[in-house]
């Protein structure tokens, strides 16, 4: 492999001189060579050329090739050192145990890492990823289904805490062109709207138009931003719309 990687290299840089993409006097671009490797055993294969080569006598060591690559062992990436977040070893955690519980306990790990709207299509594009997988995983459908509306309600939730965020500053910002009292009731009002329609489509996606309904009842009557975000909190942790109505009311 550190061979073949090592010729790869070389075929690149020699690809960009022959289509003319670097001027006279510019510098070959930096490469950095990642070997993704998912099997069972251990990945034994030098990783530097030079452990390739016959020992020979100095001064000659300094002449001969250098190229090493960087391992991506998914199966065990992760093992040692403090616990990581990032995507790579996530990834690696979910190829080591591709159940639909570690699975879901993963991508909701990930959505914590990578929030808001900014993140939106990488976590569609985990989603999409895992989809890919879900045959060799053996994933059935429903557990894809789920797992993607858990993204989108992480999605969703997340606007939901950015409102809480700038009710006050709207309401702030409007007390300065027309009033600093009215401006402030009338940016939190139309914060407190915002925030309820949100809600309310949060729990339409998790339990379905009745139940959404008859939280829109409980919802009229708060008018707190941290409230409103406890609701939106209770729809993403409760499993039925029972358990939803007995920890908000209503």
């Amino acid at each position: 492999m550190t061979l073949r990687i090592l010729t790869y290299i070389c075929l690149t840089y020699e690809e960009l001189l022959r289509r003319r993409e670097l001027k006279a006097g510019d510098k070959l671009p930096p490469v950095l060579p990642v070997t993704v490797y998912n099997g069972q055993a251990r990945w034994r294969a030098a990783t530097d050329i030079s452990e390739l080569i016959a020992r020979v006598p100095t001064p000659l060591p300094r002449y001969l090739p250098r190229a090493r690559y960087l391992l991506l062992d998914l199966q065990r990436i992760g093992e040692q050192g403090p616990p990581s977040t990032d995507l790579v070893t996530s990834l690696g955690k979910m190829e080591r145990e591709p159940s639909p519980e570690n699975l879901r306990r993963v991508m909701r790990g990930l959505s914590g890492r990578f929030p808001g709207p900014g993140f939106a299509e990488l976590r569609k594009a985990l989603v999409s990823w895992v989809a890919g997988a879900a045959e060799a995983w053996q994933i059935p459908e429903e557990e894809l289904v789920r797992m993607r509306t858990s993204m989108e309600e992480e999605t969703m939730y997340e606007r939901v805490k950015e409102m809480r965020e700038q009710v006050h500053q709207d309401g702030v910002q409007k007390g300065l062109e027309r009033g600093l009292e009215r401006g402030l009731e009338q940016g939190l009002e139309r914060g407190r709207a915002e925030g309820r329609a949100l809600v309310g489509r949060l729990a339409t996606r998790k339990f379905g138009v009745e139940t959404a309904k008859q939280l829109s009842r409980v919802l009229e009557d708060i008018a707190d931003p941290e409230r409103l975000a406890e609701v939106a909190d209770a729809i993403i942790d409760c499993d039925n719309d029972a358990e939803l109505f007995a920890r908000v009311g209503g």
